[in-house]
Parts: C-alpha cells; sequence; structure tokens
C-alpha cells in the first residue's frame, strides 16, 4: 500500500518536485500504486488514475429502476389522442388540470404529452414494495427530450396515487436532458403507498424519454438503454392484462357448459395481478362446442389465486349442459383484466 506522508491535498503549488522541502507534499510515493492496471509512481499520476477510474466506474454502473415501464415503451391498450384522463402508457396515469383534455403519443422519442392550450397536466406512478424504501435515500430523474416552454415539476406523494393531496415537491426540470433530485423518504411503514409525479402548471408540450427512481445519491439514468419489452410487459401485467385476439376464432381457453346458456372455464396468467381484477370485453367473443357456436351476451371472472382466473361467460341461446367448449374471439376484440 502506499504511503502519503502529508494528509495536506497535493495541488501544483505544493508539489515539491526534490522530495526534500519540508512541509510540502512528496510528489512521488513511497511504494508504486497499480490503479486500474496501470502502474502510478506519482502523487499526480495516481489522482489523475483514481479520477479516471472513478468516471468509468460512474458511467457503467447503472442501479435498479423502482419505477415500471420507465421509457413508456409498453402500451397494451394503445391509448393515443385526446382525453381528459388515462393510461398514456402502462403503469402511467395521466390527466389534464380542470378537466381539460390532453393529448398524448408514444414514439421513438418516448411519450409526447400536449396540453389544451389553457391547462397544466399530470403523469403519476405508483412505486411497489413501497414500505422497503422507508426512510431511504433515493434519486428520481427525468429525461426530458423537449419542451415548448416552461417547466416540468418533479413531485412525490407517501400516498397512493397522492390521494391526501401530500405532494412534496422537488426540483424543476426546465431545460431538454436529464435533471435529478436526491431526496430522503419519510417513514412509510403506514403509508397506503408513494406515489412519483411530474406535471406541468402550464399548458406546455413535453416529449418524456424517460424515468428513473433508485437507491442512492447519484443518478444513472444516462447510463440506461430501454428495457426489454417483455420484461416491462410482466411488470405492468401485473396491473393490467390485456388478451388480444387479432385472428377469426382466436383462442382464449377451454372449458365446458356448465348448464345450457353458462360456460366455465379457467385463464392461468401470465404473471400474478396485485388484485382481483374487473374484466370487460370488445368485439365479438364466443363460445364454441361440437354442437353450435353461439355470441357471449356477458363475461364476469373471480380470482382463485394471484395467477389463475376464472371464467364464466353467459350466451343467449342453449347449447348442450356438460359440453366441453371452447372460449374464443373474432378480429379485432380483446378481453381486459384491469386490477
Amino acid at each position: 500500500m502506499a504511503v502519503i506522508d502529508s494528509v495536506k491535498l497535493p495541488d501544483n503549488s505544493t508539489y515539491d518536485v526534490a522530495d526534500n522541502y519540508s512541509g510540502y507534499q512528496k510528489a512521488t510515493l513511497t511504494t508504486p500504486l497499480t490503479i486500474n492496471g496501470t502502474q502510478e509512481t506519482t502523487v499526480e499520476g495516481a489522482l489523475g488514475g483514481l479520477n479516471d477510474y472513478a468516471d468509468a466506474l460512474k458511467t457503467a454502473i447503472s442501479n435498479e429502476n423502482l419505477v415500471d415501464n420507465p421509457f413508456f415503451t409498453v402500451n397494451q391498450r394503445g391509448t393515443s389522442g385526446s382525453y381528459q384522463e388515462g393510461r398514456i402508457a402502462d403503469r402511467w396515469y395521466a390527466y389534464g388540470f380542470s378537466a381539460s383534455n390532453i393529448t398524448s403519443s408514444i414514439t421513438n422519442n418516448g411519450v409526447v404529452i400536449q396540453s389544451d392550450g389553457t391547462h397544466g397536466w399530470r403523469v403519476l406512478q405508483n412505486i411497489k414494495n413501497y414500505k422497503d424504501l422507508s426512510g431511504r435515500k433515493v434519486t428520481y430523474s427525468i429525461n426530458v427530450k423537449s419542451i415548448s416552454s416552461g417547466s416540468i415539476r418533479l413531485f412525490y406523494a407517501p400516498s397512493l396515487n397522492g390521494i391526501n393531496e401530500d405532494w412534496v415537491y422537488l426540483v424543476d426540470a426546465s431545460t431538454t436532458g436529464i435533471t435529478s433530485v436526491t431526496f430522503t423518504l419519510p417513514d412509510l411503514s403506514s403509508a397506503s403507498g408513494l406515489c412519483l409525479m411530474f406535471q406541468s402548471d402550464t399548458p406546455i408540450d413535453a416529449t418524456i424519454r424517460a424515468v428513473k427512481l433508485e437507491v442512492g445519491t447519484v443518478s444513472t439514468l444516462a447510463n440506461d438503454v430501454e428495457p426489454d419489452y417483455t420484461t416491462e410487459l410482466l411488470k405492468c401485467q401485473w396491473e393490467y392484462y390485456r388478451i388480444s385476439l387479432d385472428s377469426a376464432s382466436a383462442f382464449v381457453t377451454v372449458g365446458f357448459m356448465a348448464d345450457s346458456t353458462t360456460f366455465y372455464g379457467v385463464i392461468n396468467l401470465p404473471t400474478p395481478l396485485k388484485s382481483a381484477p374487473t374484466s370487460t370485453y370488445s368485439g365479438v367473443i364466443q363460445i364454441f362446442t361440437v354442437g353450435g357456436t353461439e355470441n357471449v351476451t356477458s363475461l364476469t371472472t373471480i380470482m382463485r389465486s394471484p395467477q389463475t382466473i376464472t371464467v364464466t361467460a353467459t350466451i343467449a341461446n342453449a347449447l348442450t349442459v356438460n359440453s366441453p367448449a371452447i372460449l374464443m374471439g373474432g378480429p379485432s376484440s380483446y378481453i381486459d383484466f384491469s386490477a
């Protein structure tokens, strides 16, 4: 291990090249120091090597992102266009102030959010497993690709959806690029949730490339690449799962006719849902048996386990009781499960 005689911070004014002037920092190390594979024999060289190594570490490290769908790539609902409130992408909820409409779309540069020209807007996400972050120091970052004017303000709330209006203001992002802020979370052991939010108080248009929440005091968003789509999709299906039926007679599941007008079946989900879902469907959903095919007139679900749902579908015209049956859908139909 190298030995440096003085604790003074070395700079050019305190180097004594001859190493023989009392009170000044030695220019050479008592023992050579190897930094990242390079042997350094001087204080100046060692400090330079350490700085280079630290810079390399900063660009190589990326902490876990506690935000789901941080690049807004998953959009199962296909949400776009103008609306007062809704999902700009999976796990992200947005609305316009004063019951005004906003317009959003997903592009290769991120999510584009536009105001109605008069009012601002708000976008938020509830963080999973938030109690594990109780009292922790975290860093919240946003990458703004474009902004028409004004600024985007970053907040958090120690409650689900910020339901208590207990928003804590953090920082303004008024330029393109990455803006980050580090703060200490309060005790969340009895909180109903932890909600991240970014908003515009004024009617601006902006493109947001990505958002990150991470444990620690350094923002590593600049080091992140767009995550694997399938991985992010599974995270988002914790809250919402859509079965898209894009072809004629697309298969959903098998079951049987519990009575002449009631189908009963089971759907196994790709990932556990956070809670019992509500189900909706669109388009033509049908029950097929060897005795005939009938359109579904209503569909209900019961959660049997976080990853298993029983489906009860009702038809208008009778089919054979206890006969095997298939639940299927026509082109452009879908079944949604929202937890």
